[in-house]
């Protein structure tokens, strides 16, 4: 039933005033931050009770039963989405991220849909039977009615749930905008619960229908102060829009209360122009706000680093006395080890050349008296004991040959060895050592090719430069394989970096087992362990030769290295001495 007579002016500046208080905040949610879900959340729910108030106008103001039958229908489509987008919004409110769990997700979609998909149908219209001067039909709700109030019942409780748990949870000074968000939603939802449900359903009452767009402003309101309380408004902006909204609402209610049309007409043409007017000037102080707020920021972050350079200047010379005193300690702390370095490195040479004196002198010794005792002819001995003099006397011979070795490699490594130089042709050097190890050669069957300069002459130890080549042809011939082939070239040639000097060049080159990488970089060190293939081939072989080598070639300020393109592929060795 209808109890009263209602004003048209009066139901249309409800509505009016209703909607514009839904566009200010939707559009003000658009204009400050439209990529934050907080803020997307409201203006969808803007959005919604906007369609509801214009929908509930028409309602109103139709003269079309069938019409107004599918106002009704969409009526139901629109609450049940108000419902949503408020809990939608008070779920995300205050992040700017929609973090959504995978589960709740589902939960909120399926209850979403299920509860939009029957509120078309939760009330039987009859077209027949109309409330008084109205196309308004009474209606009997029908079997989906329960369900759709139990889902969107659980979904207004939730919304008010959150709320309140966000409530607790907050700071002292961000309750605020949860308890709006609560209050809001809960007066919203019983307002609407007795004016559109009970009164409407129960006792025939429509006469509030009409004014429903009062009964969602708790919810309009408090959703707004809390978003502008929050500051994801600004402030500032917020009061500039404040005041341009207030001018629409006033020239929006002279609109409505105008006697002439012709005054009406005005009205509404200088409504839309400061309607526009103010749009541009919401936004040029939302621009300049932004300005000023990014320029706040850079003031603060010059006056940080003014702070933290300040504090730099003020501390820097007690940082730099600190790290004076650091450096000096760790000087003095270097220094002394570097003295005890000294000290143990003048003990190791002394050690070293007293050892050449206590190894040397008796293994002398020795061998004097065994080859004494094999060359006196009035000394006569059974074969028995000369093979084991002959052996001692070998044995003894091969001891003073590694002690030798070992001292020529420390005695170079601490520079107390005296090299007595000469002028030595390269050509005869290399001849006489390959006839040394004529026997060799002749038992792998090897190619041997020489390509040297006749006259080239070096100032050498002739001794200790044939020593080193020894080891390093002894080795090519000794790891070559049978039938294979040795390659010696010596070539002047002027220095690849020093272009003002001139070196000579000795390139031996087997065609043997080659080296691995590993063995090349280990290769001339004093603890240099041979492969596998090495000790097959020569057994007995010591693997310091080529340190002896390498220390000896640097003695005469020289340089050797190896080459080789891996196992069984051959190996390149190559002598550099420099030419006075």
């Amino acid at each position: 039933m209808l109890l009263f007579q209602h004003s048209q002016i009066i139901v249309l500046s409800v509505h009016a005033v209703g909607a514009l208080i839904t566009v200010f905040f939707g559009v003000l949610a658009l204009f400050h931050n439209s990529k934050s879900a907080t803020n997307r959340a409201l203006v969808f729910l803007m959005f919604s009770i906007l369609l509801w108030i214009i929908n509930n106008f028409l309602i109103f103001v139709s003269t079309s039963v069938p019409f107004t039958i599918w106002v009704v229908k969409t009526q139901m489509v629109l609450a049940t989405m108000q419902i949503f987008g408020n809990l939608l919004f008070i779920y995300i409110f205050p992040s700017e991220k929609l973090e959504f769990k995978k589960w709740q997700a589902a939960i909120f979609l399926f209850s979403a849909v299920f509860a939009l998909g029957i509120s078309p149908f939760l009330f039987k219209l009859d077209p027949n039977v109309l409330f008084p001067n109205t196309a308004i039909p009474h209606t009997v709700g029908s079997a989906l009615n329960p369900p759709w109030g139990i889902v969107t019942f659980a979904a207004t409780f939730l919304t008010a749930f959150i709320a309140f748990r966000k409530y607790r949870r907050a700071s002292k000074e961000d309750k605020g905008p949860f308890l709006s968000v609560l209050v809001g939603t809960v007066v919203t939802f019983i307002l609407l619960m007795i004016t559109q449900y009970l009164l409407l359903n129960v006792f025939g009452i429509i006469d509030f229908n009409f004014y429903g767009p009062l009964f969602l402003m708790p919810l309009v309101i408090g959703t707004g102060y809390a978003i502008i309380k929050h500051h994801l408004f600004n402030i500032k902006a917020v009061a500039t829009e404040i005041l341009v909204f207030s001018m629409w609402m006033f020239l929006l209610l002279r609109v409505f209360f105008e006697s002439s049309l012709q005054d009406t007409i005005v009205d509404i043409v200088i409504l839309v122009g400061v309607v526009v007017v103010g749009i541009f000037l919401i936004k040029s102080v939302l621009n300049e706000v932004r300005q000023k707020e990014k320029l706040a920021e850079l003031n603060t972050k010059l006056d940080k680093t003014n702070a933290d350079l300040n504090d730099l200047n003020n501390n820097l010379e007690q940082k730099v006395a600190e790290q004076t005193v650091e450096i000096r300690r760790a000087y003095e702390v270097e220094k002394k080890a570097r003295i005890e370095l000294e000290e143990l490195d003048k003990a190791k040479d002394q050690f070293i050349l007293t050892t050449q004196h206590h190894l040397r002198t008796p293994l002398t010794i020795v061998k004097g008296y065994l080859q004494s005792i094999l060359t006196q002819k009035t000394t006569k001995l059974d074969p028995a004991t000369t093979t084991y003099v002959t052996k001692a006397e070998e044995s003894t011979e091969r001891i003073s040959s590694l002690v030798n070795e070992l001292l020529d490699i420390s005695q170079m490594e601490v520079g107390k060895s005296i090299l007595s130089k000469t002028q030595v042709k390269i050509k005869t050097l290399v001849d006489s050592v390959l006839k040394e190890l004529e026997a060799e050669i002749q038992k792998r069957n090897l190619s041997i090719k020489v390509n040297t300069e006749d006259g080239t002459a070096l100032n050498l130890d002739e001794h200790k430069i044939r020593e080193a080549l020894v080891n390093v042809i002894d080795n090519a011939i000794k790891y070559n394989k049978p039938n294979g082939s040795l390659t010696i070239t010596g070539v002047r040639m002027v220095h690849p970096i020093e272009k003002d000097r001139q070196i000579y060049k000795i390139v031996i080159e087997d065609t043997g087992i080659g080296l691995t990488s590993e063995e090349l970089s280990k290769l001339f060190n004093q603890y240099f362990q041979r492969g596998k293939e090495a000790e097959k081939l020569y057994a007995t072989g010591r693997g310091i030769g080529m340190a002896v080598t390498k220390n000896i070639i640097q003695a005469h300020e020289g340089k050797i290295y190896a080459e080789s393109e891996g196992r069984d592929r051959g190996s390149r060795f190559t002598i550099e001495l420099p030419i006075s």
